[in-house]
């Protein structure tokens, strides 16, 4: 077993609202933020859906948490870096 310090990035699509944003990054934050508490600091494998915690599965894991409920933006990528130069990344088809 090792362990590895993630990096997940969220690309979001959605009209600029009257704020000029298209999410403020606090609203963003409230929404994946408890699902990074199911990662931080435990073990992946034991995490439901994460059985086998690649990059890529962490990726699907996201957008599947994500699509459970409506959202206030679409989205559209989700790319989890397992370290500074390796990452694996799902896009939503066109």
């Amino acid at each position: 077993m090792h362990g590895h310090t993630w990096r997940v990035e969220l690309t979001v699509e959605g009209a600029v609202g009257q704020d000029g944003m298209v999410l403020d990054f606090l609203v963003l934050k409230k929404i994946v933020e408890p699902w990074i508490e199911k990662l931080d600091h435990h073990v992946l494998n034991e995490v439901e859906g994460l059985e086998m915690p690649t990059a890529e599965n962490i990726a699907l894991w996201f957008r599947d948490l994500w699509v459970r409920e409506p959202r206030p933006v679409v989205l559209k990528g989700v790319k989890v870096y397992e370290s500074p130069d390796s990452c694996a990344e799902w896009l939503e088809e066109s």
